[in-house]
């Protein structure tokens, strides 16, 4: 449950931020070319659905967090083996334990920043802080400044994932035997 609740904190604090974008013109609002409602119409109608969407999503989050009980039980009562791999030294305990809770977390961070990234730039496209004009999309500096980070922190989260991978080079059933081998020569 606090996976989900985490996850809908991060959401509405983003949204909720995307959602403060003052919008440029009124004549740009006017003749919007994707033919959204005016800011007067969106206005009332987010702030009434907003935290109710949220929750719906937090929950979502929630029950799927909930199904890996039995990831957050190993890596809590983790228990060393006493024998180390060969490759990176770490002790097995490691990859049965520790392992796939973080990969756990780092496919739940990926996820979580992936639908906060997409719902936020759309909570921007309906307060118009990023407008489609005939020379192509205008973002504001506010929205860029903001989208930028949230793209940053996917990229710190996936660049996480892939020192998680190289543990796993233990675990590839690719090659001749399973686990890590030498590469054959021909």
């Amino acid at each position: 449950m606090a996976g989900g609740l985490i996850f809908a904190l991060i959401l509405y604090l983003n949204v909720r931020l995307a959602a403060r974008s003052k919008g440029g013109d009124v004549l740009i609002e006017l003749e919007d070319p994707l033919g959204l409602p005016s800011r007067l119409v969106i206005e009332p109608l987010f702030r009434r659905f907003l935290l109710p969407g949220v929750l719906v999503l937090g929950i979502l989050g929630g029950m799927h967090a909930a199904g890996q009980w039995e990831t957050v039980l190993r890596f809590l009562n983790a228990q060393p083996f006493g024998i180390n791999d060969p490759l990176f030294g770490r002790d097995i305990g490691f990859y049965v334990f520790r392992l796939p809770m973080l990969q756990t977390l780092y496919g739940w961070a990926l996820v979580a920043l992936g639908l906060v990234f997409l719902l936020t730039v759309a909570t921007y496209v309906l307060h118009r802080g990023i407008q489609i004009s005939p020379r192509g999309p205008v973002v504001a500096a506010h929205a860029r400044a903001h989208l930028l980070t949230l793209a940053a922190l996917i990229l710190i989260v996936k660049s996480g994932g892939y020192y998680l991978d190289t543990y796993h080079l233990l675990l590839s059933p690719t090659g001749i035997v399973f686990g890590a081998a030498t590469p054959t020569s021909r």
